[in-house]
C-alpha cells in the first residue's frame, strides 16, 4: 500500500475517531443534566399562581382580573391540556401566553 494513501487513512481514522469520542461525551452530558432537572409538581404555588409539570419544565400561568397569562417553558401540548383540567382553568381562558422563540438561521 502507498505511504500517503496510509497516512490519509490514518489521518482519516484518527478524526472520526475524536469526533466519535466528541459525540458520547456530549450525549453523555445531555443525559446527565437532564436526570438532574427536578420540575415541580403541577399545583398552585399560591393564589394567583399555578405550575405546570412537564417532562424536564414547567411552566407558569399567573391569574390577572379576569383571564389568566402563561409562561411557557416548552410544553407537551398533550400534556398541557391533561394539566390545565387537573388544576381546574380553562385554556381558554389564557390570553396571553409567553413563550421562547428560536431563531433558524
Amino acid at each position: 500500500m502507498n505511504k500517503t494513501l496510509k497516512i490519509s487513512l490514518w489521518v482519516v481514522a484518527t478524526i472520526l475517531g475524536l469526533l466519535i469520542i466528541l459525540v458520547a461525551v456530549y450525549v453523555i452530558n445531555f443525559l446527565l443534566a437532564t436526570k438532574a432537572m427536578t420540575p415541580a409538581e403541577t399545583g398552585p404555588i399560591n393564589d394567583t399562581v399555578w405550575c405546570i409539570k412537564d417532562k424536564f419544565v414547567n411552566s407558569y400561568i399567573f391569574k390577572g382580573e379576569q383571564d389568566y397569562i402563561m409562561v411557557d417553558a416548552g410544553m407537551n401540548d398533550r400534556n398541557f391540556k391533561l394539566e390545565m383540567d387537573r388544576i381546574g382553568i380553562n385554556p381558554d381562558q389564557i390570553t396571553a401566553l409567553i413563550t421562547p422563540v428560536t431563531c433558524n438561521q
